[in-house]
């Protein structure tokens, strides 16, 4: 893992350009503020940010690569989150309610992530309402996207899945090992291969 120190600039571009930030106009010195308490680190492929019997205390955001979030069950990964490009990636639960995780957040391609961490994430909200709004704007991201999976897997079968990540996820679906796709998408990889075929016979193979 690499530590370096980037411009100020760069940091605020960046800051200034993820949805759930870019969304609430902040000024500059409050993307001044929110700045000084970001870090920036560089990490290698397969490298793990959290462990299950950790406690979540880092709201981390991605700039480059992708990384996931899974648990162990019976010796299999069972993927519940990936994280891409202007991605928010935090245990959510754990952070909040100052418990063990349960999960694992390793990085799947080399990654470039922000972080801030809980102490100084809790001073901040206590400068500027401005900020505990966009904390409520963070968490309601991340609850949409945790209750718009759990929809998805309720209300689509397999096949249908599939074609939905595929369509929604194109970077991930060409990217991503088929084993992780597969249990994110709680199907077997063997019914994931069989289904994969059925869609590039329906689609052509051009698609995919």
């Amino acid at each position: 893992m690499n530590y370096f120190y980037p411009s100020i600039l760069c940091i605020m571009l960046f800051l200034s350009e993820i949805p759930v930030i870019k969304s609430m106009n902040f000024s500059s010195n409050e993307l001044k503020d929110l700045m000084a308490i970001t870090s920036q680190k560089h990490y290698n492929k397969k490298e793990l940010l959290l462990l299950p019997e950790a406690e979540e205390t880092v709201f981390r955001f991605v700039k480059k690569g992708i990384a996931r979030m899974y648990y162990v069950l019976n010796d299999s990964q069972i993927n519940v989150q990936f994280a891409k490009e202007n991605d928010i990636l935090c245990c959510y639960t754990s952070y909040m309610l100052g418990n063990t995780a349960g999960y694992y957040i390793e990085t799947v391609t080399p990654c470039e992530i922000y972080s801030i961490n809980r102490c100084n994430m809790d001073k901040l909200l206590m400068t500027n309402p401005k900020y505990l709004e966009w904390a409520k704007k963070l968490t309601a991201e991340l609850y949409h996207s945790k209750c718009k999976r759990e929809l998805e897997l309720l209300s689509y079968n397999a096949f249908e899945r599939i074609e939905r990540f595929m369509d929604s996820q194109p970077e991930l679906f060409l990217t991503l090992p088929q084993t992780q796709i597969a249990s994110y998408l709680n199907v077997t990889s063997e019914s994931f291969s069989t289904l994969k075929r059925e869609l590039m016979q329906k689609n052509g193979s051009n698609r995919l």
